[in-house]
């Protein structure tokens, strides 16, 4: 509005109406307008169950969804408290049209769909008859069956009447060196502590479970049965086991499966690498007659699987080296 005054500014918002305030009261105003009509004119109470999770989703912030819905459809929306943990009875006030857009909306509703009702919105003419009841009485929900767990028994059984079409696979290729036998268990303690304090520990302990074997101390203790490998040994002009080794390597050759943990350069490679060509050699399937690779090397980068290919190519055992070692490597994003 104009203003002749010279004691008010020409840009003060004091009296300035809100736009946004405006439009609220009116809305106010017509909605309560229209829910006067309505109480005056006769209506039907109907019953509406709807699953209990969806109450919170119906009400909305500060009642904002019931607000709407009872907006739109025109039908007085009461959420009761009687309920029986997975449903909630909804009683509506309103005639037969606006309980059906009711009954539609909040089918949307607890079909779980993110959906902002406006007063332009179209309304789907189907209603899905599965995810919400609606009737004069309360209908029990029937409860979904819970899903069965595998039996652990048949699993079993089914993998091991897979693996019997197979070829057998041999894993036990060590034999115990008689000094190694003779050793007690302080002995065995003792040795593990000198060895930068060796410790093992199985991860899945049972109470019939088998004893780790024992360290050995020498190259010789380790491969009695394999001169070959102690000829290699012997090229390569070590001394004798790394801690690790004379660990792993007992364990390893007797079939059993193994996570060594050693710092850089402690031998880890030639720890895992000469029971390798043990098995390799070992298996009753002639190398002509196998199919994809025999020993699978797995490194986080190119250059240690480039350093594992160096240090494996120094050795050789029954021709295995030319036969099976090739590097590849694969870049994953």
């Amino acid at each position: 509005w104009p203003v002749s005054s010279d004691n008010i500014s020409p840009i003060s918002n004091v009296n300035k109406p809100n736009p946004n305030q405006q439009f609220k009261t009116k809305r106010f105003n017509n909605y309560k307008n229209r829910r006067t009509e309505e109480s005056r004119a006769p209506g039907d109470c109907k019953k509406m169950w709807i699953p209990t999770k969806f109450v919170g989703k119906v009400i909305g912030r500060g009642g904002s969804n019931i607000s709407d819905l009872e907006y739109q459809s025109g039908a007085k929306i009461q959420v009761t408290k009687e309920n029986d943990k997975e449903k909630t009875l909804l009683k509506l006030f309103g005639t037969a049209e606006s309980f059906r857009k009711a009954t539609q909306l909040i089918n949307e509703i607890t079909q779980d769909r993110q959906k902002t009702y406006t007063r332009n919105e179209s309304i789907s003419p189907q209603i899905n008859s599965k995810s919400v009841v609606t009737s004069n009485e309360s209908v029990p929900i029937k409860k979904p069956e819970r899903a069965k767990f595998f039996d652990m028994e048949e699993c079993l059984r089914k993998e091991k009447e897979y693996w019997s079409n197979f070829p057998e696979i041999r894993k036990h290729f060590y034999e115990e060196h008689p000094v190694v036998r003779a050793l007690t268990e302080k002995d065995v303690k003792e040795i593990r502590l000198e060895n930068n304090n060796i410790v093992v520990d199985r991860v899945l302990s049972t109470e019939n479970g088998a004893a780790i074997p024992k360290p050995v101390l020498t190259f010789e203790q380790a491969f009695c049965r394999y001169p070959e490998i102690l000829s290699q040994l012997k090229k390569a002009q070590f001394d004798k086991p790394t801690p690790i080794q004379c660990q792993a390597w007992p364990i390893l050759m007797s079939g059993e499966d193994m996570i060594g943990i050693a710092q850089t350069g402690s031998g880890k490679t030639l720890a895992f690498l000469l029971p390798a060509f043990i098995h390799i050699e070992g298996q009753l399937t002639p190398k002509e007659d196998r199919k994809g690779p025999a020993v699978l090397v797995v490194a986080p980068t190119r250059e240690l699987a480039l350093q594992i290919d160096k240090e494996i190519k120094k050795f050789n055992y029954h021709s295995i080296n030319s036969y099976v070692i090739e590097t590849i490597c694969v870049y994953i994003k």
